[in-house]
């Protein structure tokens, strides 16, 4: 079986399903992964199959147009890839707590 290595920029992952299937696979995000790059998660040992078919089921939403999600073939690629989307945002980064003013 032909794995691939996901990487994903949301803070706590997905759970990532086929249309009409029970199949559940989760990714992890930056928070729960072992390995994180420029605040992707990873998560290796995906199967090739199902995120294939999943991403072709999903291709036109924002998770996937905005460069949030994606996979490569190796753990080397992925670091590279999220290297190159390092300004991507999620919308769900954590945001500095407001300075008070002083008067």
């Amino acid at each position: 079986m032909a794995t691939v290595v996901v990487q994903c920029k949301y803070p706590n992952g997905l759970v990532l399903q086929l249309r009409n299937s029970n199949k559940l696979v989760t990714v992890k995000g930056y928070l729960n992964a072992t390995i994180v790059e420029n605040g992707f998660g990873l998560t290796s040992g995906v199967d090739a199959e199902f995120w294939t078919q999943w991403y072709s089921e999903n291709k036109n939403y924002p998770i996937c147009t905005n460069g949030l999600i994606s996979a490569q073939g190796s753990i080397d690629k992925s670091v590279k890839e999220a290297q190159k989307n390092n300004g991507v945002k999620s919308g769900l980064e954590q945001q500095q707590a407001p300075q008070e003013k002083t008067v």
